[in-house]
């Protein structure tokens, strides 16, 4: 009889053991589900909230400037939300009617524009900005680029008194850099300024998000 007893208490241990385990597996499992819904939520919020940012740029009358803006945002929301993560990237194609002599703004950019367009914009900055770490007399080719010729003759003259042929050299040769710099920053200066058309945008037709953006310059 008293075997039978704890034989009875061990049973019922086991059996409360086992609820106890069923009913932390049942709410571990709830809190997870509830936190992976949070999580989902979270995220569904985000796409929403960056689509409207997208948004923004869909209208008449974009200037270049914002164009570089929108390729670095969706540069960015292409490496968030990418195809192996199941979500669709947008696309962005741009024509222009592109910059007489441009060395580094291309005339058109479609397969993978958005990191085209920013690296070769990034590298006229780069060559600009090295231009301007580049001195003559003390004066960099910025400043340089301001004086009037008379100006800049006299600054040569006062420097190189060795002879007149070093003095035109010098002369050539800044003009030369100062012209460079110049077309550089006009080149700059007229991708920045150029004005674009309504984009054709194209629309998932499941969730309403922007899967492509076709710009026209005006």
């Amino acid at each position: 009889m008293e075997n039978a007893s704890k034989a009875l208490i061990m049973a019922g241990s086991v059996l409360l053991a086992i609820l106890i385990i069923g009913a932390l597996v049942y709410t571990f499992n709830l809190m997870s589900n509830l936190k992976t819904t949070e999580q989902r939520s979270a995220e569904a919020e985000k796409l929403v909230k960056a689509n409207k940012e997208i948004e923004k740029f869909n209208r008449e009358g974009l200037y270049g400037s914002e164009i570089l803006s929108l390729c670095n945002f969706i540069k960015d929301y292409n490496n968030k939300y990418n195809s192996d993560l199941g979500y669709t990237e947008i696309t962005l194609l741009i024509y222009t009617n592109g910059i007489p002599g441009a060395k580094w703004m291309k005339q058109n950019y479609e397969a993978d524009a958005y990191n085209k367009l920013t690296q070769d914009f990034s590298k006229l900055e780069s060559e600009i900005e090295s231009y301007k770490k580049q001195t003559y007399y003390s004066k960099s080719i910025e400043q340089l680029s301001g004086m009037r010729t008379f100006d800049l003759k006299q600054l040569i003259n006062a420097n190189e008194t060795t002879s007149e042929t070093r003095r035109i050299n010098m002369f050539n040769e800044i003009q030369q850099k100062i012209s460079q710099y110049n077309n550089l920053k006009s080149e700059m200066t007229e991708f920045k300024n150029k004005k674009f058309k309504m984009p054709e945008t194209v629309y998932d037709p499941q969730n309403s998000r922007i899967t492509k953006m076709t710009f026209r310059e005006v």
